[in-house]
């Protein structure tokens, strides 16, 4: 099976549609070196509820997402880039994290991509999902896709503005998902 072709570090610009800021899409490979401020960002971020409702309430049983839980999850950045198993990135403002986004797998013919955004940075999120599209293209990926629960309106809004098309319901896990894909052109 093919693999991915990255060229790392990756670190594109990405500009805020509301502000005309810049931040920078990176790859959260070996090369990139962690600081706590990140981490930080991370924790306040993954405890927004938002984020915290839709991916991690039900895990962390209701406790809060920790400085620890944070580390564990960018030690699992770098060691997915070095397995080339999957690819994360940050989205970073003034080198702080206000969002991350992720290919999910090494699968060139599908795969799924996830994302969460900090609630208090909004206009970057359709900007960054068509470049990680952009990046994944040139890597060689021909289809992604993201799984979305029904309620979650704004993610089903931002898959379509980055041009993602509504393929209809699964379930996973005992749950039930929009599913939308986006094909790549390279």
């Amino acid at each position: 099976m093919n693999k991915p072709q990255f060229s790392l570090p990756i670190r594109n610009s990405v500009t805020n549609y509301h502000t005309n800021q810049k931040a920078i899409l990176t790859s959260i490979d070996s090369s990139f070196e962690i600081v706590e401020s990140q981490l930080e960002d991370i924790v306040k971020i993954c405890n927004q509820d938002g984020v915290y409702d839709w991916l991690f309430n039900v895990n962390l049983e209701g406790n809060a997402y920790t400085l620890e839980k944070a580390q564990s999850f960018a030690d699992h950045c770098q060691k997915s880039w070095d397995e080339m198993s999957s690819f994360k990135f940050w989205l970073l403002e003034d080198k702080r994290v206000v969002a991350a986004l992720d290919i999910k797998s090494d699968n060139l013919e599908s795969a799924e991509v996830g994302y969460w955004a900090d609630a208090n940075t909004p206009g970057y999120m359709t900007n960054a999902l068509n470049e990680l599209c952009n990046i994944a293209s040139a890597a060689g990926y021909r289809s992604l896709y993201t799984l979305i629960r029904p309620a979650n309106i704004a993610s089903r809004n931002l898959a379509e503005r980055a041009g993602f098309d509504y393929q209809g319901y699964i379930k996973e896990n005992d749950k039930k998902y929009c599913k939308y894909t986006r094909t790549l052109t390279s």
